[in-house]
């Protein structure tokens, strides 16, 4: 039990709420998603209440999170990727292709621009 006695059950929540607003879910459609309480949930996001295996499986699943981010706050990205990977993760496969398209041409784009200046200078 150390390892759960070590867990802030408060940070834990204020995770799954920033990504559930980050997916745009309300708690009702997450609750009914989880297939848990909208009460049982506002606690959880709170930090009142922990929850089961079962139920940090669902959360990683239905949230997109792995289980250590949840749980530790690590193994994520810095805050601009958090908000670049918030658009996406709300985006059909077909859109989230098309983005990548879209994301690689602006890079190469702005490698060359910069090759170009440091050729000029």
């Amino acid at each position: 039990m150390q390892v759960l006695d070590r867990l802030d059950y408060e940070r834990i929540g204020i995770r799954i709420r920033k990504q559930r607003e980050l997916l745009r879910l309300t708690q009702k459609e997450l609750a009914n998603r989880m297939k848990i309480s909208k009460p049982f949930l506002n606690e959880i996001e709170m930090g009142k209440k922990c929850f089961s295996v079962n139920y940090l499986a669902e959360f990683c699943s239905v949230l997109k999170l792995p289980a250590n981010y949840i749980l530790y706050g690590s193994g994520r990205f810095s805050e601009k990727h958090e908000a670049l990977f918030g658009l996406l993760r709300g985006c059909s496969e077909e859109k989230i292709i098309l983005a990548e398209k879209i994301l690689k041409i602006f890079l190469k784009s702005h490698e060359q621009q910069s090759l170009e200046k440091v050729t000029s200078d």
